[in-house]
């Protein structure tokens, strides 16, 4: 199985290429961006959120905040670890897998939204953004990054496990 840094890599990758490619075809702002963040937000809701000893995510969380919110999030994914079989079709194939993890974070972190919702409100009137054009690009450029890393998974099997 190709390592959670090569995901990770690969997440990038898509984010300054989907970007570049929504530059040139002449996209608002919110389609550029969008795609970026939908990408990179792969590398903490990747298709690997489904391992039972945790994913590239959990590290990053780790290293970047600390280890009392690994531990929460590592609770928030404790339900979908053990519904979901690694690499399983629910899990992994491309599009399915976006939908279903942003589904199971939408049932946990409802109580979320508010967090999220309240300092949007107020920076949409600094910032003129066009939410719903930004989500959906946000969604397709996570997409995007769930495609490459299902890709990177099958091209390790052709390879017998050498990725």
């Amino acid at each position: 199985m190709p390592s959670g840094r090569i995901h990770s890599l690969a997440n990038i990758t898509v984010a300054i290429s989907g970007a570049t490619v929504m530059l040139f075809i002449g996209q608002s702002t919110e389609g550029i961006i969008g795609v970026a963040t939908g990408a990179v937000t792969g590398c903490l809701i990747s298709p690997d959120a489904d391992v039972d000893s945790g994913a590239i995510a959990d590290y990053y969380i780790r290293v970047y905040t600390s280890r009392i919110v690994e531990a929460v999030w590592t609770m928030l994914w404790l339900l979908y670890r053990k519904a979901l079989k690694h690499r399983s079709f629910l899990s992994h194939f491309p599009l399915v897998s976006t939908i279903i993890r942003i589904f199971y974070l939408g049932m946990l972190c409802g109580m979320f939204y508010f967090l999220i919702a309240t300092p949007l409100k107020y920076l949409s009137g600094l910032v003129r953004i066009d939410w719903p054009l930004f989500l959906w690009w946000a969604f397709v450029g996570l997409v995007l990054a769930d495609t490459a890393h299902w890709a990177l998974d099958e091209l390790d099997k052709k390879l017998g496990g050498r990725l």
